[in-house]
């Protein structure tokens, strides 16, 4: 769910399109014209809509139109396709052929791939884990001032993994993330540093009362527990 809500979001952002702003039936065609012309940034957008909004989901014609535009060289689109890999959207789930796809996006600067490298290397998903290169793909990302990078720079630094544990650097980066990302993170914050001393609580006891807190239908509560699972904590 972190994923394809973050891809969904940066992708439509990447290129120029929101969420509120599929086209209409006109500018569809209009958009198919372009893309049917060789216009590689239509042939992004087509691609990410029948993978996500806007007409009906389609995962061929998904993948058609990425490739068209991934081989023209659009990072979006490539990082498209590494995310069907990802989730065997319309192909068989290959973790290790999306890992080729988000490089791809990522060598060319897209930080929601480089983002999603630095996951799947800290992960050890379709790579051997390695906190080094997780780091690299995470600080890539994070100083294009991607929040979910951000957020996994802060964790890096507060387990002290390829780095030696620094809760003074997590603050910072999990700062940084917080005054990006709303209440998400900042609902976590005050709980999980004692009054901006940088001494991280104990992260099983934050976990436990956020979940009783959530069950019972706290909203930021809730909020807090999507997002520890982000920063893997």
């Amino acid at each position: 769910m972190r994923l394809a809500l973050l891809f969904v979001a940066l992708f439509l952002a990447g290129c120029g399109l929101g969420v509120a702003d599929t086209p209409s039936a006109q500018g569809f065609d209009a958009l198919r014209a372009n893309a049917d012309q060789g216009d590689a940034g239509a042939q992004t957008i087509l691609g990410l809509m029948y993978a996500n909004e806007g007409v009906p989901r389609d995962y061929a014609e998904s993948m058609k139109w990425s490739r068209k535009a991934a081989d023209q060289g659009s990072p979006e689109a490539q990082a498209n396709i590494g995310r069907m890999y990802y989730y065997g959207e319309g192909v068989p789930r290959d973790h290790a052929e999306a890992v080729k796809w988000f490089r791809k996006a990522a060598d060319l600067g897209f930080a929601a791939a480089q983002d999603m490298l630095g996951y799947m290397y800290h992960a050890g998903d379709g790579v051997p884990r390695d906190y080094a290169e997780a780091m690299t793909w995470f600080r890539k990302a994070a100083d294009q001032g991607d929040a979910s990078a951000q957020a996994g720079v802060a964790g890096m630094y507060y387990r002290g993994e390829g780095v030696p544990r620094d809760p003074a650097e997590a603050m910072k980066w999990f700062r940084k993330a917080s005054d990006q990302s709303g209440p998400k993170v900042q609902a976590c914050l005050d709980f999980r540093f004692r009054n901006g001393a940088d001494e991280p609580r104990d992260p099983a006891e934050a976990y436990k009362w956020y979940k009783k807190a959530a069950d019972q239908g706290d909203v930021k509560a809730k909020a807090c527990l999507d997002f520890m699972g982000d920063l893997q904590i």
